[in-house]
């Protein structure tokens, strides 16, 4: 999981904000628990980049998915779009296995975060 990549995208009015990982994908999934944050701030943009950091890309159009672990949030859907296997555990509420670099909290996180906001979940094939 290590050399894999990541992205994770978050759609908000008319701009997708994006974050890349050219190593450590799964990191984009494990951001994920942190939505709450974004969602209860009183400038969503300013969460935004508090979450993604100032080095993130931002456009009109969605990147495309070449990430290894993609991640597609819709704030005003609520729905989040991914490939990525970190959230289909924590979807699914099945534990970590032996050499996952995340561990079950972070799990357990995304799931209740998901499911506060009601999001819609999307899992893609990788």
């Amino acid at each position: 999981m290590e050399s894999e990549t990541g992205l994770l995208t978050i759609k908000y009015g008319d701009f997708h904000y994006s974050l890349s990982f050219s190593r450590n994908g799964w990191l984009a999934a494990e951001l994920v628990q942190y939505l709450d944050e974004v969602i209860e701030a009183g400038d969503t943009r300013v969460a935004i980049l508090k979450l993604l950091g100032y080095t993130m890309l931002i456009s009109r159009e969605r990147p495309e998915r070449i990430a290894d672990h993609w991640i597609e949030v819709d704030l005003a859907a609520r729905e989040l779009t991914t490939n990525s296997e970190v959230v289909r555990q924590a979807v699914e509420q099945e534990p970590p296995t032996e050499g996952q670099p995340y561990g079950p909290l972070a799990l357990r996180r995304i799931h209740a975060v998901l499911d506060k906001y009601d999001f819609t979940v999307r899992l893609k094939k990788r």
